[in-house]
């Protein structure tokens, strides 16, 4: 299974928020407008990433270790979804 990306678990936090992106806003200190631009594809400044990150209790560390490191493409064909 893949791991998503930063911007895409807190695209998923947004959108699962039960309150509407102008309450959001006032909560984390985010720009409404930033929020929509930033749900429709674009970009967040890293303060505004930490505001959210912060309210939504997400955080960021290391990964595991990479599984297929040093495996080559050949043996690693056919593992979709792992």
């Amino acid at each position: 299974m893949r791991r998503l990306s930063i911007s895409e678990t807190l695209r998923r936090a947004i959108e699962a928020y039960p309150a509407s992106l102008c309450e959001l806003g006032r909560q984390s200190g985010v720009d409404k407008a930033a929020l929509s631009r930033f749900l429709r594809g674009g970009d967040l400044k890293i303060v505004s990433v930490e505001r959210l990150a912060g309210l939504f209790k997400l955080e960021l560390r290391p990964a595991g270790p990479d599984k297929t490191k040093g495996q080559s493409k050949a043996a690693t064909r056919g593992r979709k979804g792992k």
